[in-house]
């Protein structure tokens, strides 16, 4: 039986994974990343050009997202190369088997990065569609509360 300190552990771990995992509410970034992702942020700020506070939020949102989808494709890279290395070395030694038992981790890996995949492209999808509806309405309301030109009332 686990004690109360193992589940107060196992819940920080949890909640640690849904915040910074690929399916988080915030990104992870190692120091070498800081620089490149704020270069990226200010780069997109700079393209979109929001208008209010939501149009901001949502921006964010974007930004992460897109970043979170660069991060999966350079750890499926990674796992590719890494697949590669060992079907070279297996298929060397004639060990057919022992290549599938040993591919097995990585496959589960990149079939969970692709269902990550999959949710961060639908919900950058739509959040990107919620940006532009609410940067709409933002410049819709801004022209009809505009004054008026000389002449027209």
């Amino acid at each position: 039986m686990a004690t109360n300190k193992r589940k107060k552990t196992n819940i920080e771990i949890v909640r640690k994974s849904t915040v910074h995992g690929f399916s988080g509410e915030q990104i992870a970034l190692s120091d070498d990343e800081l620089a490149r992702y704020r270069e990226f942020v200010a780069a997109m700020f700079g393209e979109y050009r929001p208008t209010n506070a939501e149009a901001r939020h949502l921006l964010q949102q974007y930004i992460d997202l897109r970043w979170s989808l660069h991060q999966i494709t350079v750890e499926q890279i990674n796992l590719l190369s890494l697949m590669n290395r060992v079907t070279a070395d297996f298929i060397a030694a004639n060990d057919l088997i022992g290549l599938e038992k040993a591919l097995q981790p990585v496959d589960r890996r990149l079939r969970t990065l692709g269902t990550a995949e999959d949710r961060a492209h639908r919900s950058a999808t739509q959040i990107l569609e919620r940006y532009r509806e609410t940067e709409k309405e933002c410049k819709t309301s801004l022209h009809l509360h505009s004054p008026s030109e000389p002449g027209e009332e």
